[in-house]
Formats: structure tokens, sequence, C-alpha cells
């Protein structure tokens, strides 16, 4: 269970920020690319930086299966990295985007279904969702974008909607499983309640 509530924390991070880098993008298009990318890579740095120090002063026994110092690295090289090469991420950006989008369409693909699984009347809505964000991950990887404006707002665009449907489906999935948890207890407290009348008239019948 810990283990889970690390993962939901960590994937609602992730949405949160893609959502605040959506709306920075959408709300200062003029922005230029060069100040965008020492933003985000201070930011990537502060976050790898977190997980390090938690991972260093939680109990070894509780972080045990969680992925905090690996994730810190990673996210303090990138960070580096960024501010570094500030140039050569800028070339690069709009394909990280785009392939960041379509890993994200993959795992809203995978929601998609076990949504269904869950039986969610409207488990369909999140796999066009998914199809949408691989299509527009495509799009980027292929950058047919001139205008530098017109493709902030379409990564802009792309990061915040990607983090708000990422934050619905995790509602979703979360309220789910609470149902189907309560469902299960409530039909498991009847056979109980059966088990122990039959052992406690077995017991008085030996008496």
């Amino acid at each position: 269970m810990d283990e889970i509530k690390g993962f939901k924390k960590s994937y609602c991070l992730t949405s949160v920020v893609f959502v605040v880098c959506g709306i920075v993008l959408l709300a200062w298009p003029d922005i230029s690319m060069t100040t965008f990318c020492y933003a985000l890579g201070v930011m990537g740095i502060i976050y790898g930086v977190a997980h390090i120090v938690i991972y260093l002063t939680k109990d070894h026994m509780v972080s045990i299966m969680e992925m905090d110092l690996v994730t810190g690295i990673v996210t303090t090289a990138f960070g580096v990295f960024v501010l570094v090469n500030d140039k050569i991420f800028i070339s690069i950006l709009p394909f990280a985007i785009g392939v960041i989008l379509m890993l994200e369409a993959v795992i809203k693909l995978q929601n998609s279904l076990d949504l269904k699984k869950l039986e969610f009347k409207k488990w369909w809505i999140v796999l066009i969702l998914a199809m949408v964000f691989m299509g527009i991950g495509l799009l980027l990887v292929c950058n047919p974008f001139k205008e530098t404006t017109i493709l902030i707002y379409v990564i802009g665009g792309s990061l915040l909607g990607d983090g708000l449907v990422d934050l619905w489906t995790m509602f979703l999935l979360t309220r789910l499983l609470k149902k189907l948890r309560k469902k299960e207890k409530e039909s498991q407290n009847p056979v109980a309640e059966k088990q122990e009348v039959a052992y406690w008239v077995d017991e008085t019948e030996k008496k």
C-alpha cells in the first residue's frame, strides 16, 4: 500500500508540474525558449535534490522499494544538462516533448483499459484522449512549425491538457478502487457472520 501511495504522489506531482509549465507557456507565449529552458533546468535540480534528500532522511525499511534516489539523480542530472547545454536542448525540445507525450499516451491507454475492467462506463473517453495525445506527440516529433510562438502554444496546451487528464484519470481510478474495496468488504461480512454463528451453534451442541 505504501508503494502504491508513493506512486500516486509521484504521478500526481508530475501531472501538476505539467499543468504549471503549460499555464506558464500559454500565459506568456512570447517568453524566450532560453528563459523557459533555464526555468525548467532549475525546477529539475530542485525536484531532484528534494527526492535525494527524501531518500537520505527516510526510514530505509519504508523506502526500500521506492525510487526516490534514482529519480533524484536522473532529474538533477537532467536539470544540470539543460542549464549547461541550453542551445542543444532548445533544438531538441519539440522532439523531447513529443516523445514524452507519446509515452504519456501509452500510459493513458493502459488507464483506459483499467477503467474498463473496473466497469467505468465512459472509459472510452480516456482512450480517445490517449489517441489525441499520441497524435500531438507525433506532430511535435515531426515539428512542422515555422513560428516559435505557435510551437510554444502547442507545447503549452499539450502539457496543460496532459497534466489535467492525468489528474482526472488518477481521481477516477482511486474512486473506483475505493468503491470496489467497500463492496468486497460488505460482501465478506455476511459470510464471516454466518461462520461465527455456525461455530457457536456447533460448540453449543457439543456441550
